[in-house]
């Protein structure tokens, strides 16, 4: 026993000696000090405050009221016990403050929750659809179910104040991002939330709970600060044995049209399991069902490293999807998807999480290309029928270890692995000749972190961690047939194009933090040093045969070597005039350092420091309306793929080159929210919102662009960039017709320099947006939910001395569902889609699409289905697309329409 306690002190004294200074000294009393409010920032006076052993005995040591400005004072003399604050107030939540020695003297603020269930005054209804309660928003499920959800987000779809993006998965409350999804309170799925989202059925979910200013109380690290995150948390009925899940097949043997969801959630006190699986031939991808963008970009969820963007291969086979048509109605396909998140508590203060993923897709589209490029150079008409196929597969896992002892040391470990293939061919014509491109990829990801937590008496948290990432990606890529190019220097004699691409990255960082909380202060300082390589090695060549390899003609090949080290200072001051009303300051001094290596051994290096100030504030002026303001700088850095000066094909239609220059710059961003939301007696949420930048979300590349033939350099970032939006959205109910209004808009504008064709330009556009959507919430035989979505946009480019190009356009998308229920078990809906697209005062383009279903429901555990799909599809849709010096018209082919029969069970 003496030397496991040995070992423990040991331990704690190597991992956190140098910040033993502020442990103070014991004395022979000292004194605990507050103010309490409740959440409309008003003092709360006669509140009872009570010091007691937190044991089995619970004495209670000392006991005092608040006076009349919210103050109590309490002194402790036997300062070598543990003790426990308590404060109570009737009509609210109790409050609680852990004391341990050693100690120092506390003055604090304590907010009281209202608790609705003492509070006389009061009056909550059991069949209120929407309840808000401090700064939770609570949604009734039972409120909203018309019988044809089949999905979480099918439920949240009917719920007015949240969004669901219908391609990411992505949701929105009140104009805010949502950032988690927790089932009853915990977190065992991260940031993405999209496979639960698309394929988990609403089995046992009770109320859908949204909470504002939310803290994730399992990281010792939050203890003393302030939630600032939005989150959506499941809540499920109780039962002694909480599973629940879902069973869903389609199917349609004849034409080998299929779907197969299976979702299966297990709710225990100490373990909780959810595992998806989505087997289909109906155009939904596994890579969009699980999160991913299926652009090959691996997403990092470890905040601390997001300033170093991994620099990805150039190659990329987009897919070629039509504007505003989801991939279920364009694409030919076969998906698998196996997902599995795990939360197992063994002990009280042990957490260990799992996440598995497995995805597949393989899939084809058809499309041709008549595209206009009218630069001032040369006017050209180039016309290309392509097809893609795509067999794309990833593997994911995670393992979080979250260990604390004695609830003021917190350990939290964590390991993930990341693989992705893609095996991808496209072929069709260009002009008169036969093209074949054919891009064969594999990357791996391996990410550890640790992070160590100490909290000590006097209200400071000190914070150590370590993240290491290593990142792989190996590509070979072909282009058979390719037109002369003048920059290759290629003629006639070449008929093929290949490109080995190598790139290892790895990046190491390390942060130190002391955080201080001193009455309506919280102060805080940050160490933080970096470090990044990439090596790139790129190899480009032309030749004639593909008969050997020995008969390949080098070109030219790339070689270079990036170091990237970062040491960081930041220093934040939290200060909370009152309850509601919050200002931050913070303060970076950043060094960045390059060291860049090419294949020549010419070394080019650069230094640099930078004073970042931000500044931001949050006033609540009570439970149901905030305003927030923020702006701060940033830099903007070059990747490797900026600094490469040699020419690097991404696909038979763009090549670029770096310009080899260093170029690290200061940027900043603004930001202004306003958010009012109200029960649902007031049936109101209200928010609005201008951002304006001069740094794009990504390092400030050229313009993508999949069209023919463009020539781009990768410039640095310019200071006269400016991207700006305004925007709003108001969601109202209308009680006499028991329905819900939602409008939401917003107008953004861009100016961004740029560098094309060998062309110095400007590229000024601006766009607007606004979407209209009615929803009815009827308990009746009829239900409808009518939206239409349009987006105008103009774009015009200058090269400095003339407007080269000039274009407009507008996007429009209407839909219509319509439920109708004649008997309790029979249901029948109906849902039409209307895309209209006109761009560059061409034609426009219309398409049609209608979906019949018919439901009947066997009972509370099953139900049956058939669903016609696409019914007046047509074969061919086509759409207009324009670019910084050209136009294009796409046209692609359609899924044809069909049926399927369906199953639905409730577990």
């Amino acid at each position: 026993m003496y030397i496991k306690r040995y070992l423990y002190y040991s331990l704690i004294l190597f991992c956190f000696l140098f910040f033993s200074n502020f442990i103070n000294a014991q004395k022979n009393f000292v004194e605990i000090k507050g103010t309490i409010y409740n959440t409309s920032g008003n003092v709360i006076e006669q509140a009872i405050v009570k010091l007691y052993t937190p044991d089995t005995n619970g004495l209670v040591k000392q006991f005092a009221l608040s006076n009349k400005e919210g103050k109590f004072s309490l002194k402790i003399t036997n300062t070598s016990i543990h003790y426990q604050l308590q404060i109570s107030m009737l009509g609210y939540h109790h409050a609680y403050l852990q004391l341990t020695p050693p100690y120092k003297n506390v003055d604090t603020i304590f907010v009281l929750q209202k608790s609705l269930n003492t509070l006389p005054t009061v009056s909550v209804k059991a069949d209120d659809a929407i309840i808000k309660k401090g700064d939770t928003t609570r949604y009734k499920v039972s409120a909203f179910e018309q019988g044809n959800e089949k999905t979480i987000e099918d439920l949240l779809d009917k719920m007015p104040g949240i969004i669901v993006d219908k391609n990411s998965g992505t949701i929105f409350f009140n104009g805010t991002l949502v950032s988690k999804v927790l089932l009853e309170g915990d977190d065992l799925i991260g940031n993405n939330y999209s496979t639960i989202i698309k394929n988990s059925g609403t089995s046992g979910i009770e109320t859908v709970e949204l909470i504002e200013n939310y803290k994730d109380n399992s990281i010792l690290e939050n203890r003393f600060s302030v939630g600032n995150e939005t989150v959506l948390n499941l809540k499920y009925k109780n039962r002694a044995l909480r599973i629940y899940g879902n069973v869903d097949a389609s199917s349609n043997t004849l034409a080998n049209f299929y779907e197969l969801k299976t979702s299966f959630i297990n709710l225990l006190k100490k373990d909780k399991l959810l595992v998806n699986t989505n087997n289909n031939s109906i155009g939904k991808t596994a890579f969009n069902i699980s999160g991913k963008d299926g652009n090959f970009y691996f997403k990092n969820d470890n905040t601390e490293v997001s300033a170093f963007e991994q620099t990805f291969f150039p190659v990329n086979l987009r897919n070629i999807t039509p504007i505003n048509i989801s991939s279920s109605r364009s694409l030919l396909n076969s998906s698998n998807l196996l997902s599995a998140n795990n939360m197992f508590k063994p002990y009280k203060n042990l957490i260990i999480k799992t996440v598995f993923s497995l995805a597949s897709d393989n899939y084809n589209q058809q499309s041709s290309i008549t595209q206009f490029i009218n630069n001032v150079q040369q006017p050209l008409t180039l016309i290309r029928n392509t097809q893609t196929d795509k067999n794309n597969f990833s593997l994911t896992t995670k393992t979080e270890i979250n260990w604390t002892l004695k609830g003021s040391l917190q350990f939290i470990l964590s390991y993930k692995y990341d693989m992705e293939k893609y095996l991808q061919y496209r072929n069709g014509t260009l002009f008169t000749k036969i093209t074949n491109e054919e891009n064969k990829t594999k990357q791996n990801l391996h990410d550890i972190s640790l992070k160590m937590t100490k909290i000590f008496k006097d209200r400071t948290i000190a914070t150590f961690k370590f993240f290491n990432s290593y990142y792989n990606t190996n590509q070979s890529y072909i282009i058979s047939n390719p037109d002369i190019d003048s920059s290759f220097g290629l003629n006639n004699h070449f008929n093929f194009l290949q490109q080995y691409f190598h790139l290892p990255e790895q990046i190491t960082l390390a942060t130190f933090n002391i955080d201080k909380s001193i009455s309506k202060f919280n102060l805080s300082l940050r160490q933080t040093y970096s470090r990044s390589k990439t090596n790139l090695l790129n190899t480009n060549f032309a030749y004639n045969r593909s008969d050997s390899v020995a008969n390949l003609s080098d070109m030219f090949q790339t070689n270079n070597s990036l170091i990237n080290t970062g040491i960081k200072t930041e220093l934040n001051l939290n200060y909370y005039i009152t309850s509601n009303f919050r200002i931050t300051h913070s303060i970076k001094a950043e060094n960045i350092s390059y060291h860049l290596r090419t294949l020549h051994s010419v070394f080019n290096n650069y230094n640099k420091w930078f004073i970042l100030p931000s500044t931001s504030f949050t006033y609540k002026f009570n439970t149901e309306k905030r305003i927030s303001f923020n702006i701060q700088t940033t830099t903007a850095t070059p990747t490797l793929m900026q600094l490469n000066n040699k020419y690097l094909f991404t696909d038979l239609t763009s090549i670029k080159k770096g310009n080899n220059v260093f170029n690290a710059n200061k940027g900043y961003s603004l930001n202004i929210y306003y958010i009012s939301s109200s029960n649902s007696k007031k049936g109101f949420f209200f928010n609005t919102y201008v951002s304006q930048q001069n740094i794009a979300s990504n390092y400030l590349q050229n313009v993508q662009i999949s069209n023919n033939y463009i020539f781009t350099d990768l410039i640095p970032f310019n200071k006269n960039n400016s991207f700006t939006t305004i925007g709003f959205g108001i969601n109202k109910k209308l009680g006499k017709i028991k329905s819900w209004l939602n409008l939401l808009t917003n107008y953004t504008f861009s100016k961004y320099h740029l560098n094309s064709n060998n062309i110095l330009s400007v590229n000024k556009g601006s766009s607007l947006n606004l979407t209209i959507d009615y929803k009815t919430n009827w308990k009746k035989w009829f239900n409808t939910n009518i939206s239409t979505s349009l987006r105008t946009y103009q774009q015009r480019v200058s090269d400095g001395h003339i407007n080269a190009n000039s274009f407009t356009g507008y996007d429009w998308i209407t839909n219509a569902n319509f439920l109708i229920k004649p008997h309790k078990k029979i249901m029948f809906s109906v849902v039409n889609e209307l895309v209209v697209n006109q761009s560059n005062n061409l034609v426009s383009k219309k398409i049609f699409f209608t979906d019949f279903e018919g439901y009947y429901i066997i009972n509370k555990k099953i139900s049956t289905s058939i669903l016609m799909k696409n019914v007046f599809n047509k074969s061919v849709f086509s759409y207009n697309e324009i670019g910084l010096t050209q136009s294009s018209i796409y046209s692609f082919q359609l899924q044809p329409a069909f049926i399927l029969l369906n199953i639905y069970f409730k577990i």
